[in-house]
């Protein structure tokens, strides 16, 4: 996992408030790497902000190419 990766994680803590439960499959989220990996977290620009993700919860769904 590099800077500019393009990563996924599912997070299983949102909560429907119709229903009153929470999402069974969690809801997907996407994210480029701002900071690679460090002590298991990871920065990432996720819908305009910084936030930390736990980094074994993502997968690589887009690798920046290393072009010289």
């Amino acid at each position: 996992m590099k800077v500019g990766d393009l990563i996924k994680r599912t997070d299983y803590t949102v909560f429907d408030e119709k229903t009153g439960k929470y999402i069974e499959d969690g809801v997907s989220q996407l994210g480029f790497v701002l900071k690679p990996p460090r002590n298991a977290k990871v920065l990432v620009l996720h819908n305009g902000e910084q936030v930390e993700w736990t980094a074994w919860q993502c997968e690589i769904v887009g690798e920046v190419s290393e072009s010289r």
